[in-house]
């Protein structure tokens, strides 16, 4: 599962914040990742690998990275970045 693979990588991610009162536009969630990788085949289905769209992955807002981890396990992303934003 993705959890497992989570937890096998070789870093640790930041201690997550304290919790405040949230903005509406800063909701934490988790990515499907079946529906994530349906949406991602999609977009790049017809490149190949040495296409531009494949040269980075940036996740504004990343979370605890799921969706990093996915985009770089599912597909030939040359690098993979995750940025949380704090409010």
């Amino acid at each position: 599962s993705l959890e497992s693979l989570w937890d096998a990588a070789p870093f640790r991610p930041a201690a997550a914040p304290q919790r405040r009162e949230w903005n509406a536009q800063f909701v934490e969630g988790n990515v499907m990742v079946e529906s994530f990788a349906r949406v991602l085949d999609r977009v790049t289905r017809r490149a190949s690998r040495s296409a531009d769209i494949f040269r980075r992955f940036v996740d504004l807002g990343a979370g605890r990275g799921h969706a990093v981890l996915a985009a770089h396990l599912l597909f030939p992303f040359r690098q993979c970045t995750g940025i949380e934003l704090l409010p």
